[in-house]
């Protein structure tokens, strides 16, 4: 019955982060729209003439390929030193509230919401994109749960961790049929009817069927489903 329970809540869990990530995407794409139509004006400026073709290259530098998110763990362990290094933090405990994400779009994005360690009442969001961490914005809290039941240590948390998971979702794909590994990968913790819901997790989609796997917090595979 607890194992049941437990599901219950993980699927509450997915679906929340799913809705708020798909309204992140949908606002990602609405600002590539712009991009993609110069993209198309700056391709009707190759140059030929009779004896020759000339293309020319006007693609900006930031509008080439970056790198993965989940490319190097030690850049990510470098991302996280450079939060918990921020003066708001710097020399506190550090105290993650219930979820954090990361998304492989654009170089990568990071989105943390974190107790503020002077006004314990108040919790924030923090979000790293195109190499730096942005101004924080204030989150609303809501629902019965209490925040104590919701807080998780950041220093038990390693963001290289995401890298292990990704390598794993990769090898995993080649088993399933049209197998895409998803760009996100999710961290959340929340105590519930005095069972802990702490994890990773990420998902695989497939021609047939997708797959939603879970780690541990230290990115160990525990469960497919």
């Amino acid at each position: 019955m607890k194992r049941i329970f437990y599901h219950i809540i993980s699927c509450i869990a997915i679906l929340a982060l799913f809705s708020s990530c798909q309204q992140i995407k949908k606002s990602f794409e609405d600002t590539m729209k712009p991009r993609q139509q110069k993209e198309a004006s700056d391709h009707s400026m190759e140059r030929t003439s009779s004896s020759s073709s000339v293309t020319i290259d006007v693609t900006d530098p930031d509008e080439k390929k970056e790198q993965s998110v989940y490319a190097s763990a030690e850049e990510l362990d470098k991302i996280q030193a450079e939060l918990m290094n921020l003066p708001k933090f710097k020399g506190k405990k550090i105290m993650m509230h219930q979820d954090l994400y990361f998304f492989d779009f654009q170089g990568g994005r990071i989105s943390i919401k974190i107790q503020d360690p002077d006004k314990p009442e108040n919790i924030d969001t923090y979000t790293y994109s195109k190499g730096m961490w942005l101004d924080p914005t204030p989150v609303k809290i809501s629902g019965n749960l209490k925040m104590v039941d919701l807080l998780y240590p950041l220093d038990k948390v390693k963001f290289s961790t995401v890298k292990k998971i990704h390598d794993i979702l990769i090898e995993e794909a080649k088993d399933i049929e049209g197998g895409t590994p998803s760009d996100h990968v999710y961290f959340v913790h929340m105590k519930v009817a005095n069972m802990d819901v702490t994890h990773w997790y990420s998902s695989i989609s497939g021609a047939r069927k997708d797959v939603y796997l879970y780690f541990d917090v230290d990115g160990n595979l525990t469960e497919r489903r």
